[in-house]
């Protein structure tokens, strides 16, 4: 029986549980004070506790009997010493092995870790950074891994081993910050379940009070630009947190009168103009008052009528008798009005009396009453983090859908299941488990031995149907309410795969036929509304099957539209069943629009990719905001994180796909192929037409939702990205503008405000869209944080500006550092003893990557895990430390090793879960970390 594998992802949340008390306590982390740029001190409010002094937080340090008995703790200044044992057994290799497995491990940009963890192999490259005199110097932007923990103790494994941390009640850091930047605190996991402060100092180390929002996690705005330093403090025991500072968002600047257009949306006959003589403006105020106040047009006979005064902004004017009078003079129309002007003829008219209003003194300016559309932006609090979404124009596609009358489509998700989520109340529907053949078809979670729980389905089904618009977590897709306020998305999970990730086509095969409403092994057909119309497979392998060819014919004639994900081996290798006749084969982007290094692609004879979608990359934090630029989905019943892969990009796929379906329910699946043949569907990123890297390109969801529905789209434009990070290293990024509506829009000018910055074409179309190269010069400038902005003028008359972050590191400055590295060679026969077949290597960072080399290896099946230990709980990959597996995170493949095995690449990232309703108010329950893998303790 051949097998279909994708192995199910991990899950790095964690349900903190914190005294009411203390959470009211965090919220005073400052006061709302200002900082001082380059030193000062802007003295300390009279009464005013810091959050980070030992007289805040000991207020809040619960009672030793607090803690489960079977926790002991030491108190400061205290040594015992602890038996550690082996949390996995050293792998034996037979004398005679002689292939090795090597290879690297990259880091992504802007990543650095506390220096000072409580990791016991990394103590002979520790620095102390308790003080401000130690403050350890950071990069920026930056995301920073860190430990903290307010007194010393043990972690005791379940079969009675233990291993110590140390008290580590401070870390602090040197940085220079700019105003307006962002300052993020992730109280990720700890013993206790507590969570850390964070404080800002100025230059002299006075604390600037500067107020922080949020608990678990706790943000605050830079006030003034300058040098700072950043202190984390202790509330809790073995705490691992994040800080990331990254920049502002996009910023609209000012706005020049536009182009006259009559391609443009407006009310004909009607005017908005701004008067900078006072007494024509108090005229107007007395028109729109009813007064009897006459106000003529340029031509000296019209007459303008306000509507509307003008208040500081322009005043509303009906100038019917001014384009009454064009219209004549042009001899469009007869004086006596016998002869109707067209529509085109009244706005050609209304334009040219706009551009007399122009020309008259006095006038500021005159503008058309331009019609505008929303572009829905959903309340969700993660959608800032959702930058793949915007990539896709999605929020221009649901424009269209929040005014429309969406029919109800049902999406199968076929993968490890579905658990269930507050950000998905009643969209998941009943479906079938063909792994332990029943009715619960909910997500079960687990991975290899000792790694966290794994919610795959649940990720990928988060991206098709997340509730959108709810003020709650992430949005979907295509789950937005309509004009009717009715969500058209449910979805049907349909388990395939076990805790391990693999499935067998025999299962695959029953689950297509029994989402497509075909009879099949589960003894159940689902009924004409009942089964899916998009089936998203975020799943794949090697080898083609007739069996899996004949249950996706099925589907099709059942008109089914079925999406699968191209694989991650990041070769021009298939992948089935993308790679079958009649799927919509989808590979992975970055934000750049440039192919992720995972992602498989065709060959210029074998066009099997079809189309490409955001699907992340972890080595890349373009906008700057301090993450790696994953895809951010649901996890864990109210949690959420970042994953990377092309099982990311299908659901993407699948959710516009669904999207179109809801617009119009009789669109067949042939309608949708066509569409996505002619162009219709995608925004071209390679060659024209179909090429093998990208397929027919980028799928858009707004040209999607303006093929199947009689509604348009006002011209938008969209830059990717939105916001840009050169870090300390990188001399140039692409950008990419496009308009993201249906109607025309030009680019006239860009330009940027620093000498340091240029930005130039690189392939761009007549009408000024297309991709720009963006370039930084370091040459001559002073060690420092450098802002700036890319300017784009457009027809409309906006100006949009894209922020602009730089640095000039200081050579004593350390580079990316993702800290200690453990890389485990498992021995995938092994996975589920106790203790795994293990062989482990400890590597440090060098050049911005690790590099590992196991020699002497049997010929056997392996995986490939590499991650840190920063709280020395003797497992690597927990939440709050960084994880590698190969060939992509959470997807892990078997490394079948025959002969030697070299350049196998991995990424590390910090592994953060977004938990939204994680917060237990009980003062007395507490809950356990997920732990990753068992690294060996004693073997270095």
């Amino acid at each position: 029986m051949s097998r279909v594998r994708l192995t199910v992802e991990r899950k790095y949340t964690h349900k903190l549980a914190v005294p009411v008390l203390f959470l009211l306590s965090l919220t005073g982390c400052g006061g709302g004070g200002t900082g001082i740029a380059d030193g000062g001190d802007n003295g300390k409010p009279a009464g005013q506790v810091s959050a980070c002094s030992d007289t805040a937080s000991a207020a809040w340090v619960p009672e030793p009997d607090f803690y489960p008995a079977a926790v002991r703790y030491l108190q400061p200044g205290t040594a015992q010493s602890a038996a550690q044992i082996h949390k996995t057994r050293q792998a034996d290799f037979s004398p005679d092995s002689v292939s090795f497995v090597a290879g690297s491990i990259q880091v992504p940009s802007g990543v650095m870790v506390d220096s000072d963890t409580a990791d016991s192999a990394a103590s002979t490259v520790h620095v102390s950074n308790n003080s401000i005199e130690q403050a350890q110097s950071l990069l920026n932007p930056v995301s920073v891994a860190g430990f903290v923990s307010r007194f010393a103790g043990f972690h005791y494994d379940p079969v009675g081993g233990s291993s110590p941390y140390p008290a580590d009640t401070d870390d602090f850091y040197k940085i220079t910050l700019n105003k307006g930047q962002l300052i993020s605190l992730y109280s990720v996991d700890s013993v206790d379940g507590g969570a850390q402060a964070v404080c800002l100092l100025d230059s002299r180390g006075n604390e600037t009070f500067t107020k922080t929002t949020g608990n678990r996690v706790k943000t605050m705005t830079v006030p003034e630009s300058g040098h700072y330093y950043i202190q984390v403090h202790a509330l809790s025991r073995a705490g691992l947190y994040q800080l990331v500072v990254g920049q502002g968002g996009v910023t609209r600047g000012a706005v020049r009168q536009s182009i006259l257009s009559v391609d443009r949306e407006f009310v004909p006959g009607q005017a908005i103009v701004k008067y900078s003589n006072q007494s024509v403006a108090s005229a107007i105020a007395e028109a729109a008052r009813g007064a009897n106040v006459a106000l003529t047009g340029p031509d000296g006979e019209s007459v303008l009528t306000p509507l509307q005064p003008q208040n500081g902004t322009g005043a509303l004017l009906d100038i019917s008798s001014m384009v009454n009078r064009q219209l004549v003079n042009s001899g469009q129309v007869t004086a006596t009005g016998v002869q109707a002007a067209s529509d085109s003829q009244l706005k050609q008219a209304t334009l040219d009396a706009i551009a007399l209003l122009r020309r008259q003194e006095g006038v500021e300016y005159a503008e058309p009453n331009y019609i505008r559309r929303a572009f829905f932006e959903p309340s969700d609090p993660l959608y800032d983090a959702q930058w793949h979404y915007p990539l896709i124009h999605l929020p221009q596609a649901w424009s269209i859908a929040a005014v429309s009358d969406l029919a109800e489509t049902r999406v199968a998700v076929i993968d490890t299941g579905i658990r269930s989520h507050v950000d998905m109340n009643g969209q998941i529907v009943e479906g079938f488990d063909f792994v332990d053949d029943d009715r619960d078809a909910s997500d079960p979670g687990g991975s290899l031995h000792g790694g966290s729980d794994n919610f795959h389905g649940t990720h990928v089904a988060g991206t098709v149907a997340a509730v959108s618009n709810n003020g709650e977590g992430v949005a979907g897709v295509a789950n937005l309410p309509d004009k009717n306020g009715r969500l058209p998305v449910r979805v049907i999970p349909v388990r395939v795969l076990d805790e391990f990730g693999s499935g067998a086509d025999a299962d695959i095969i029953e689950a297509i036929k029994y989402a497509s409403g075909v009879a099949n092994r589960s003894g159940i057909t689902l009924t004409e509304e009942q089964r899916a119309r998009v089936i998203n497979l975020s799943l794949g392998g090697p080898g083609n099957s007739a069996s899996l060819q004949d249950a996706i014919d099925l589907a099709r004639a059942n008109d089914v539209v079925v999406v699968a994900a191209a694989g991650n081996d990041g070769v021009s290798v298939k992948s089935f069943p993308a790679a079958n006749d009649g799927v919509i084969a989808v590979g992975a982007v970055g934000p750049e629009q440039q192919r992720a290094p995972y992602s498989n692609f065709g060959q210029a004879g074998d066009l099997w990719l079809d189309v490409v979608a955001p699907g992340g990359d972890f080595s890349k934090d373009i906008n700057g905001d301090g993450q790696p630029d994953g895809v951010l989905s649901t996890w864990d019943e109210d949690s959420y994180i970042l994953l990377q892969g092309t099982s990311m990009a299908s659901p993407h796929v699948a959710g516009v796909i669904a999207l179109m379906r809801a617009l119009s329910p009789d669109l067949s699946g042939l309608n949708i192929e066509t569409l996505l043949e002619n162009g219709d569907l995608t925004t071209e990123l390679g060659a024209r037409g179909k090429d093998p890297i990208f397929g027919f390109g980028l799928i858009d969801a707004a040209l999607a939702a303006m093929a199947v529905s009689s509604k348009s789209v006002p011209a938008v434009l969209v830059a990717s990205p939105a916001r840009l990070n050169f870090g300390g290293s990188t001399d140039r990024l692409s950008l990419r503008l496009r308009n993201g509506g249906s109607q025309p829009l030009e680019v006239l000018t860009t330009d940027t405000d620093q000498p340091w910055l240029a930005i130039s074409p690189k392939n761009i179309q007549a009408d000024g869209t297309g991709e720009y190269l963006v370039s930084v010069n370091r040459n001559d400038l002073d060690i420092g944080v450098y802002s700036g902005k890319v300017s784009v003028v457009t027809t409309d008359g906006k100006t949009e500006e894209l922020p602009v972050i730089m640095q000039v590191v200081d050579p004593a400055v350390a580079s990316v550092d993702a800290g200690t590295q453990y890389v485990l060679l498992i021995r995938a026969s092994t996975k589920d003893d106790v203790l795994p077949d293990t062989a482990q290597q400890i590597t440090q960072v060098a050049d911005g990557q690790y590099s590992y080399r196991f020699l002497n290896i049997d010929d056997d099946a392996y995986y490939l895990i590499a991650g840190t230990d920063m709280d020395n709980d003797g497992f690597i990959c927990d939440e709050g430390e960084f994880c590698a597996e190969y060939p992509v995170l959470n997807e892990p493949e078997l490394v079948n090793v025959a002969k030697d095995m070299d350049n196998l690449r991995m990424s590390t990232t910090y592994l953060l879960g977004f938990g939204q309703t994680g917060l237990n108010s009980g003062a007395n329950s507490t809950v356990a970390g997920r732990r990753g893998y068992p690294r060996l303790l004693n073997s270095q």
